[in-house]
Parts: C-alpha cells; structure tokens; sequence
C-alpha cells in the first residue's frame, strides 16, 4: 500500500510551494515535449503506450522501478490543463533528484502527460487565452469563443472501457503494465465555475481526508461543502466501463484519487447556510435556464447538422457528438429537474443552501453558456455567436469570479496528490 508510510504533509506542501509564479498551461504535444526533454537526461524510460484517433503519440515516462508505484496521467479531459502542469513538474523534480520527493513511499512514478491529445489540441486557442488570461471571467468568456468538451460518453478517456476508443486503450495498457499502487487521474476547473473536489476509491478515512483537504486549503482551494465523494457510489451503474475499475482488477491493493482543483472562487459556492428559497423553485429556475439554452443555442445547431448544413458538423465529428450529449443533459434537466427528488422530503430539508442557490442561479448559467460556444461554432452562425458573448459576458458578470493564478492551482494539486500519498 502507497499510503503504508505517509509522506510528511509539511514536505509535501513545502515541495508544492516550489511550482514557479510563472507556470502555465501547454497544449499536449507541447507538453509532452516538454517532459520528454526532462526525462531523457536523467535517464527515465520514456514509452508510446499508443496513438490517438488521429495519430498523435501517447507517451508513459517512468522514473524509478517497483512498488508501491503510482500512475498520474494529465488531460483525462482535454479542458483542464492543470494537471499537465503538475507532470511537469512532477518530472522536473524527480529529474533534478529532490531529497524531499524522495522521502515519498513511492519507488517508481509512471506520468503520462497528455491521454487526450486529439482533445486537447482542439482546445489550443482557449489554452492561449487561459496563459494570457486577466481573469477568471475572460477564461470563461475565452471558453465560449474557442473551448471543447467531450461531453459524449463515448470520447470520455475514463467511461469508454466497454468500447475503448484509442485513447482509453492507451490508458488500460499503462495500468495493466504499471499495476499502480496508486492513481491520480488530474483534473481541474479552470473551464468552470465550481469548488474544489476529492473523489477517491476506496473512500478516504477522516485522517487521510483531513491531509487532503488540508493541502487544498493551503493553497487557498475553496472547497465543495459536502466534501469528498466515494467514486464507487458516485459511478454506480457505470463504475464497472471505468478505468478506475479495470485498475483495480490489474491491482486490487490500488488506491484513487481524483483531483478537481478550483480556478476560480465565487462568493456564496461553498456557504452551507440555508437560502430563502425552496428546492422546488429554485429546480423550476434551472429547467428554464435548460431551456432557454436548448431553444437558443443548442437545437438550431442540431438540427443544422442533422441537414448536412452548418460549418463545422461535416469537418469534426467529436464537436458533433458533444453538441448532442449536452443537448441530452440540457433535454434531461427540463424534462426531469436538476436537483433530484423533492417530493416527500421533511420540511426542514425542502430549502436549499446558499451553495445550491449559488451554483444554480449563477454558476450553471456561466458553465452552460460557455458549453453552448461549442453548438454555436458547430452552426457557424456569426449573429447567434454575438448573442451568446453578450449572454455569456452577462451571466460572468453576475458570477464574479475570483481568479486563482494557474500556478496556485498547480500548487494545490501537487499538494493534494502528495499529502494522499
């Protein structure tokens, strides 16, 4: 077990603090360039453990050998580069032989710097605007103009197993030849307003959470109210198509960690308070907003591609897909509702938080706006397109978000892998 021996939680944050003002996210075949000019000189075993869809090489850099061992892969969505940061410098510090790495209870780190990287590269323009962002409200602003989502569970790295594309196949080949100890697949908000998360596999104990959570907020993370979240309860139905089972089929002893690090803090996200408003109208508010969206943005440019029309149906069939998966969830939460069964709950629990009423009254339309960028580049209309910026910089504007610097985000996730090691 990884976690026999924890790793000092002083040294771990100690060793985030290291991650320079300066870093910022690269695209994946940057950054796996970068890591293989790292790897190389301090003698890592650098591997393609496959290609993309469309050719690209996925690449596993080792450094070490034997157990406990542990497996992080960056970009398990092509939307959040912060985890390609932490492999970088993850490598940067192994490479240079840092004491304080050292004393992990870890003998050998397997990286994979970018598992999506046809993904990925479809985000290179959000990515230039992220780098040279002056804000949290221009990144989101900037994801409405030029971001990419794979919404569709089929171009999903970790939910494919069933059906593994190029990608997922790559990823499963690393974990039945590393067998890891431990796995941290990489992610982020950096597209999104959202708080911080854990999900783990099994469900961390108190003392474990605590040294997480900890890390999180050392870096100044705001974390999610509720807490972490047992990846098994949470996938229910779906866990045995995911990655992270197949990993503990190669390795029943391995332990997981997924990371969702916050770009952004919003006033009222994280507050657990009750808010004067019941969950029944604040469940109508949203399935308005679902559609409002569908009508405006989203079915016009379904139904352009279902007529062969629009600019970008015919050239990339992932846009495509992601265009009918969000209009799926936008159609599931007009039809069904957002926040789950209301009906019979006590009194006292029929109101929501001021977190609820946060995320649905301000976050959603922000996150599901800049999503609905991808509909409308899929139509190529330029007016539909000048009235989704003006939507879209209103619901920024009501957000107000807080922007946290890229490399404090990195900070945090190095922490946060470190100290559940």
């Amino acid at each position: 077990m990884v976690n026999s021996s924890l790793m000092d939680l002083d040294d771990a944050i100690e060793i985030a603090r290291s991650v320079p003002d300066a870093t910022r996210p690269l695209p994946g075949d940057a950054l796996a360039a970068a890591v293989r000019a790292v790897a190389g000189p301090a003698g890592a075993r650098v591997s393609r453990i496959g290609r993309s869809g469309e050719g690209r090489p996925i690449e596993l850099v080792s450094f070490g050998q034997g157990a406990p061992s542990v497996l992080a892969y960056a970009y398990p969505h092509p939307d959040e580069p912060v985890g390609g940061a932490t492999v970088l410098f993850l490598a940067e510090r192994l490479a240079a032989g840092d004491a304080r790495l050292a004393r992990a209870p870890v003998r050998s780190w397997h990286l994979i710097p970018c598992v999506d990287p046809d993904g990925a590269a479809r985000n290179e323009g959000w990515l230039e605007a992220l780098a040279e962002r002056g804000g949290a409200a221009e990144t989101i602003l900037a994801y409405g103009r030029a971001g990419y989502r794979p919404i569709a569970p089929a171009d999903e790295v970790d939910w494919s197993v069933a059906e593994p594309h190029p990608e997922t196949e790559a990823l499963l080949r690393a974990l039945a030849s590393v067998r890891p100890d431990a796995v941290l697949p990489l992610h982020d908000e950096s597209h999104a307003p959202a708080p911080a998360t854990v999900g783990a596999a099994p469900a961390l104990g108190k003392p474990d959470l605590e040294r997480v959570l900890g890390a999180l907020r050392a870096f100044g993370q705001p974390v999610a109210p509720d807490g972490p979240c047992d990846l098994e309860q949470v996938a229910v139905g779906e866990w045995a198509v995911s990655s992270f089972a197949f990993a503990q089929t190669a390795n029943p002893e391995a332990r997981i960690l997924v990371t969702e690090i916050a770009g952004a803090r919003v006033q009222g996200l994280t507050d657990p308070a009750p808010a004067p408003i019941d969950l029944a109208a604040l469940d109508g508010w949203v399935r308005a907003l679902a559609s409002r969206i569908l009508a405006t943005y989203v079915d016009p440019a379904r139904a352009a591609a279902g007529d062969g029309a629009g600019a970008g149906g015919a050239a990339d069939p992932r846009l495509r897909r992601s265009v009918e998966a969000l209009a799926a969830r936008l159609e599931a939460v007009r039809d069904d509702g957002y926040l789950g069964p209301i009906a019979g709950l006590p009194a006292a629990e029929t109101y929501a938080t001021r977190a609820e009423e946060t995320e649905a009254k301000r976050a959603l339309p922000a996150l599901w706006l800049a999503r609905a960028g991808m509909a409308v580049r899929l139509l190529g209309d330029r007016d539909l397109a000048a009235r989704l910026e003006s939507d879209l910089g209103r619901a920024v504007r009501e957000l107000a978000p807080e922007p946290i610097a890229f490399g404090q985000m990195v900070r945090a996730q190095v922490a946060a892998v470190l100290a559940f090691l």
